[in-house]
């Protein structure tokens, strides 16, 4: 099909762009740089494309609408475009996902979240996108006194034709949850100002404002309506793809995607509780921390975070795939290949790009005071 931006109003679209000048309208990058095909004169925000001379990308349609809200261009050029009607998900799959989810929902309202009927139910859910994503594995690898890795001798299309689950569905799962995400970010900030200090796939962290708890509830009771005309009535769905309320966090800190510090008021606890998600990091660390009388937010800079391998927790494994054996008790065992786990540290340090950027915008800001 000839390319034409008018096909992404009512269809479903993939296409390859090109942009020149590329530049970000708010202090959000959202395009990572790892899905750029083409990148020419870019300044990285985090692993985020800020700006380019030159971009060349994969998008849907949902994906383009959120680029015009969160970047502005010079020039675009489509590459070449494919495109599809848009429908439902099968009801062969929805029935599954439903019904994971309805039982999955009531056992956490039973308080049984902890248990493992609750997990199998929750990677019912969670694994369909991962089933429908799958790629098809084209080697065929073998072991006799080395490792061989060989292209199967296969007809890609017969392929194709045996999959029940299509890869496009989801790719379109993953585009509408960032574009749901991404569309309040835009809102909240167009709305409030730079109070999003945050956001992950399925989250915004932002700074108390009552405009933005309007925002959101606006946002749930549209999908409230939806849920109503999808017949999805099961108190259990209730609140599916809304935004709930987490609570005011007392500090926050954060040095980047996927590494944030929080401290909360647990009232069960009726005590200040601080939890971590820092990539690479186990959950214990910050708990071996604090036993020693440190505070996680001051051993968490923007100079780096090293933590012995006494206080990690991190387990590092190294394979040998080299026979080796020994005597045990008397006998000789030999195994042809192995795994040696050990503790290990856990070194932190930010990316010079992001960290030059910050300190750039931070001098900018002082010099209008």
């Amino acid at each position: 099909v000839k390319p034409d931006l008018k096909y992404c109003k009512d269809k479903c679209v993939i296409m390859d762009c090109t942009f020149e000048n590329l530049k970000s309208t708010t202090t959000h990058s959202i395009e990572s740089r790892s899905k750029c095909i083409e990148l020419i004169g870019e300044t990285v925000d985090n692993g985020r494309i800020d700006s380019a001379k030159k971009m060349r990308v994969m998008l849907t349609e949902l994906d383009f609408d959120t680029y015009t809200k969160f970047y502005i261009w010079d020039s675009l050029k489509i590459n070449y475009m494919l495109i599809s009607d848009r429908m439902p998900l099968p009801p062969y799959l929805l029935n599954v996902l439903n019904r994971h989810y309805l039982k999955k929902a009531k056992l956490k309202e039973e308080g049984l979240n902890d248990t493992p009927e609750y997990a199998i139910e929750k990677s019912g859910v969670n694994a369909a996108f991962g089933l429908c994503v799958t790629r098809i594995e084209l080697d065929k690898v073998t072991y006799s006194e080395d490792w061989v890795t060989k292209e199967r001798e296969i007809i890609f299309e017969d392929e194709v034709n045996k999959q029940i689950l299509l890869p496009q569905w989801g790719i379109w799962i993953a585009a509408h949850a960032r574009h749901e995400l991404l569309s309040m970010v835009y809102e909240i900030t167009k709305e409030c100002g730079n109070i999003v200090v945050y956001n992950d796939t399925d989250s915004i962290k932002a700074l108390p404002d009552p405009r933005a708890d309007n925002i959101i509830k606006k946002y749930n009771e549209k999908i409230a309506k939806q849920l109503k005309e999808r017949g999805l009535t099961d108190k259990a769905f209730s609140d599916l793809g809304m935004f709930d309320n987490e609570g005011v966090a007392l500090r926050f800190k954060t040095l980047g995607a996927k590494r944030y510090i929080t401290e909360t008021f647990d009232k069960k606890k009726n005590k200040n509780v601080i939890k971590a998600t820092i990539s690479g990091l186990p959950k214990v660390a910050i708990k071996n921390i604090m036993d020693q009388g440190k505070d996680p937010f001051e051993e968490f800079t923007e100079d780096g975070m090293f933590i012995s391998e006494q206080d990690s927790g991190k387990i590092i494994h190294t394979y040998n795939d080299k026979a080796h054996g020994d005597f045990i008790n008397g006998v000789w065992m030999e195994e042809r290949s192995s795994v040696a786990l050990y503790d290990g540290t856990f070194n932190l340090k930010l990316d010079k790009d992001y960290y030059s950027m910050v300190i750039y915008n931070n001098r900018k800001e002082f010099s209008k005071l």
